[in-house]
């Protein structure tokens, strides 16, 4: 029989046994996906298979095959589901115009306005501490520029 010291050990070895798996599948997920984006950088803009392979996936997933309208009828026809698509994006738009209105100054001036110290804050200088706040907030994945490093490498250098 196992007394309750020995359950709790279990337990608890077990819940970070689960966490540690959990962390090493994100960092796995995030290798694999930089791996993509070294491949897609090096091969995608080729005339290769890889590429051909990589557009011809893509057109699979974004394509519509069937689409539900809201009375439950199943359309199936591109021309219908086409149809449907555009009717319901009009209904959403409303109406064209031929001409804008004026915008009324008075009724903006009614409006918040920013004082003049909130104006000047805005024209202030970045610091390192507004960088690496804004930088906080990025996923650990996401490739912010066009150098194939993600916010990761700039957070831990």
């Amino acid at each position: 029989m196992i007394d309750a010291t020995t359950s709790a050990n279990l337990f608890e070895a077990a819940s970070n046994t689960k966490q540690q798996l959990k962390k090493w599948s994100l960092i796995e997920e995030m290798i694999y996906k930089q791996k993509f984006r070294v491949q897609w950088l090096k091969l995608g803009d080729a005339n290769t298979t890889y590429f051909y392979a990589s557009m011809k996936g893509r057109k699979i997933q974004n394509h519509i095959r069937t689409l539900v309208t809201e009375g439950g009828t199943i359309l199936k026809n591109a021309y219908s589901i086409e149809a449907e698509i555009m009717g319901y994006y009009k209904g959403l738009l409303g109406s064209s115009t031929q001409a804008l209105p004026p915008i009324n100054p008075g009724v903006m001036q009614e409006g918040s306005v920013l004082s003049r110290s909130q104006q000047l804050q805005l024209m202030t200088l970045f610091t390192r501490k507004n960088i690496a706040q804004a930088l906080k907030w990025i996923d650990d994945s996401e490739v912010p520029g066009g150098d194939s490093f993600n916010s990761c490498f700039f957070k831990k250098s």
